[in-house]
């Protein structure tokens, strides 16, 4: 019951200090790839 309490408390922290989905977006156009949910994936476009 402690370890899911601690798990729980884990989850909830990383979720309050991600970005939301816009921030995310604006972060990943600056980069050369990103990891979703583990997976790399290339970005081929370029921003001006």
């Amino acid at each position: 019951m402690i370890r899911a309490e601690r798990a729980r408390e884990a989850v909830d922290l990383l979720a309050a200090l991600a970005d939301d989905l816009r921030a995310a977006g604006k972060r990943a156009a600056r980069l050369a790839c990103a990891i979703l949910d583990g997976t790399l994936v290339p970005i081929h476009r370029v921003i001006n």
